[in-house]
């Protein structure tokens, strides 16, 4: 498990593999401890939410000869867990840590 925590907000506990996933995407080493100062903060929301964008468009660009029939859906499809989904946790404290200028810490 790893833990984010801050003094603004409750921590946030993710599987190893989501967490490392986030920091990789935001360019941190997934180390036994790290923290994310108030100043990096604004570049690093925007990374998460240009990296959840570009997931957003990959998963809803058409392929070729995937489009259902009229009004066909494939009820027993599986839903997948998107970046958006298992960012949107770390997204909310980063923000709330930036409005009371606090650091985010994680660890394993």
């Amino acid at each position: 498990m790893l833990t984010f925590s801050s003094k603004a907000t409750g921590n946030i506990q993710m599987l190893d593999a989501h967490g490392r996933a986030l920091l990789a995407v935001i360019g941190r080493e997934p180390g036994l401890r790290g923290v994310i100062t108030p100043e990096q903060m604004p570049e690093i929301l925007a990374t998460l939410e240009a990296a959840i964008a570009a997931e957003r468009a990959r998963l809803t660009a058409p392929l070729p000869g995937d489009q259902p029939a009229d009004g066909e859906q494939d009820q027993d499809a599986p839903v997948a867990i998107n970046m958006g989904q298992r960012a949107f946790p770390l997204m909310e404290m980063l923000k709330r840590a930036h409005a009371a200028n606090a650091p985010v810490l994680w660890n394993v």
